[in-house]
């Protein structure tokens, strides 16, 4: 049987912008870096654990999806340096 339980916490209104955090240019990071920091933000994703999708599936996937997200004017990829 399960059991419900909500968790609750109170959020501060402004968010707090890392001054290690950039905006990613091509002009200025590389994309290889760009898709090795990716595929290590995966490393706890189910797409990376699951037996069911391969290694090759996972990086698709991640690539795929940066691709996407670099594209879009309005999206913001925070990028670690």
């Amino acid at each position: 049987m399960d059991t419900k339980c909500t968790y609750v916490t109170q959020v501060g209104s402004r968010l707090e912008i890392k001054s290690k955090i950039a905006k990613f240019s091509r002009l200025v990071h590389g994309y290889d870096e760009l898709l090795e920091l990716v595929y290590s933000s995966g490393h706890e994703s189910r797409f990376n654990k699951d037996s069911f999708f391969s290694s090759k599936d996972f990086e698709r996937l991640y690539h795929v999806g940066i691709g996407i997200s670099i594209l879009e004017p309005n999206e913001f990829v925070p990028f670690k340096y």
